[in-house]
C-alpha cells in the first residue's frame, strides 16, 4: 500500500483509579505512514489520589505526579494533536472513555475529536503484548502510555501494509504465559462457571445493590475472581458470564475483556443505564455503603442525546445515492433547495423518522443549540423516537447542513446546473 497521506495519532492513557482520571497520556504522531514522534506527559489526577491496583499495573505513584499539571492544563498543550485528526487506539473503548471522562470532569467541550477511534485490537484480534511478540517487538515497556501508543501506531501501520503477526509465536507465548504459575493475571483470570451462576436469594440482604440484579465480572482483581463471584452470589446477585441489555452491573478489573468492554460501551451509547463498578467501589459496597450504587432491576433504554452523542455518530459528507434521510428542522427559509440538492444526488428524503432511515440531517442551528446543552425539537424528536422503540439499536448516523454546503462549495464546478442553482439560491437567497 502507498502510505503517502496516511496520517494519524495513536493514543494511550494510564489512569489513577476506578474513576478513570488520567495520570499519563502518550501519543505517537504518524505522517505518511512513518512514526515521527512519541510524546508522553504525566498528569496529576484530582487530589493526586491513586488506587493501589493501578499503581501495581503502571508503577506511577503520587510522588511522581505531585508537581505535574492537571489534565485541563495538559490538554491546552496537546489538544491540537487530537482535533480533526484520525485517532487510533488499542482497545479504543477504554481510551475514548478516559478522554471523554477527563474532558467532562474539567468542563472541556470535546469539539473536533473524531469518534469513534480506530481500534487495533478489533482489527488484529490480539492484546498488545501478544502482538508485540507476533511482530517481533519488545514489550518490556508495556503500561507506559508513550510506549503503548508507539506499539499501537506500529500495529496500525503493519495492518495497513498487510503485514500479519506471526500467530504461531503468539500461541506459543500465550501457552508459556498460561503455564507460568507466577503470572497473576492468568492464574486469577479463571473462567467463572458452574453453580456460582445460579441465583440464590436465600439469606441475602434485599437492601444491598446487588440483590436480584444481573452482574457480570470482567478482568482481574487483587483477589480471586471465583471468590468474588461467590461473594456476589451470597448477596443475591444473578452472576452472568456475558453482558446483555438486561445487565445491571459490570464489575471491571485490570485487563478487562475487550469484547465485553466494547459490548458494554455500545449498550451505554445506546442509552442502557448499566452501572460500571470498579474494585474500589466493591470495598465500599462490601462495607455497607450502598447509597451511590442503587439501581432499578429493569434496565430501561433511556438515551440522553448530548453533543458528545452527536460527535460519536457524525460521519460528515457521504454519497447519498439511494440512502433514506431524515431532515430535521430550523434550516433556512429556502430549505426546499437543500432538500433538492441531496435529492438530485439520489437521496430519499423524509420529514419523519421510520425504520428505513439511515442518515439524519441536522441544521447548523440545531448543532449550535446542542453544543450549549439545549435540545431543540429535532433532537428531542430523535431521542423520543429511539427510546420509544425498545427493540431498536441506535444505528442513525448524522450529517449536517455545513457538510452538504461544504461539499457543494468544494465541488462547485463539477455540480450539474440544477444543483448549482439550488446551492446558489440556498446560500445567497
Amino acid at each position: 500500500m502507498n502510505m503517502q497521506g496516511v496520517n494519524f495519532v495513536a493514543v494511550d492513557f494510564e489512569t489513577a483509579g476506578p474513576s478513570q482520571m488520567a495520570c499519563q497520556v502518550g501519543f505517537t504522531i504518524v505522517k505518511d505512514g512513518e512514526i515521527k514522534e512519541t510524546i508522553t506527559r504525566l498528569i496529576q489526577p484530582p487530589g493526586n489520589q491513586y488506587d493501589r491496583n493501578c499503581i501495581r499495573k503502571h508503577h506511577i505513584t503520587p510522588d511522581k505526579t505531585q508537581n505535574e499539571p492537571t489534565f485541563d492544563v495538559v490538554w491546552q498543550d496537546i489538544s491540537h494533536y487530537f482535533i480533526e485528526t484520525k485517532i487510533v487506539a488499542h482497545n479504543r473503548g477504554t481510551d475514548e472513555n478516559v478522554l471523554l471522562k477527563n474532558l467532562e470532569y474539567y468542563g472541556i467541550m470535546s469539539m473536533g475529536i473524531r469518534l469513534p477511534f480506530t481500534c487495533t485490537y478489533k482489527l488484529l484480534k490480539y492484546g498488545l503484548e501478544d502482538l508485540c511478540v507476533g511482530y517481533h517487538m519488545d514489550y518490556s515497556g508495556h503500561h507506559d502510555a508513550g510506549f503503548d501508543s508507539m506499539c499501537c501506531a506500529q500495529f496500525y501501520i503493519n495492518y495497513l501494509s498487510c503485514i500479519k503477526p506471526d500467530e504461531e509465536l503468539i500461541k506459543q507465548h500465550q501457552k508459556e504465559r498460561k503455564n507460568d504459575y507466577s503470572s497473576k493475571i492468568f492464574s486469577s483470570h479463571e473462567k467463572i462457571c458452574g453453580d456460582v451462576l445460579k441465583k440464590d436469594l436465600t439469606g441475602a440482604d434485599p437492601c444491598n445493590p446487588f440483590y436480584d440484579r444481573k452482574v457480570v465480572i470482567t478482568g482481574t482483581f487483587s483477589f480471586d475472581r471465583r471468590a468474588l463471584a461467590r461473594k456476589l452470589q451470597s448477596m443475591g446477585a444473578d452472576v452472568d458470564s456475558g453482558i446483555t441489555k438486561k445487565t445491571n452491573f459490570v464489575i471491571i478489573g485490570d485487563e478487562a475483556g475487550p469484547s465485553k468492554m466494547e459490548k458494554l460501551e455500545k449498550l451505554i451509547h445506546d442509552g442502557y443505564k448499566i452501572k460500571k463498578i470498579f474494585e474500589g467501589d466493591l470495598y465500599r459496597i462490601f462495607s455497607g455503603d450502598f447509597d451511590d450504587f442503587v439501581t432499578e432491576k429493569e434496565v430501561r433504554k433511556d438515551l440522553d442525546f448530548s453533543y458528545n452523542h452527536f460527535l460519536a455518530n457524525h460521519i460528515g459528507w457521504i454519497d447519498p445515492y439511494n440512502i433514506e434521510m431524515f431532515w430535521g428542522k430550523d434550516f433556512k427559509e429556502q430549505r426546499f433547495c437543500i432538500y433538492q440538492i441531496t435529492g438530485n444526488m439520489g437521496a430519499l428524503g423524509n420529514l419523519e423518522l421510520c425504520p428505513e432511515v439511515q442518515i439524519c440531517v441536522l441544521s447548523n442551528t440545531t448543532i449550535e443549540k446542542l453544543k450549549n446543552g439545549v435540545k431543540d425539537e429535532t433532537i428531542q424528536y430523535i431521542q423520543d423516537y429511539y427510546n420509544g422503540n425498545k427493540a431498536m439499536a441506535f444505528n442513525f448516523k448524522f450529517i449536517t447542513e455545513d457538510d452538504i454546503l461544504s461539499y457543494c462549495s468544494e465541488n462547485y464546478e463539477s455540480l450539474d446546473p440544477s444543483t448549482k442553482k439550488y446551492y446558489d439560491t440556498y446560500v445567497h437567497g
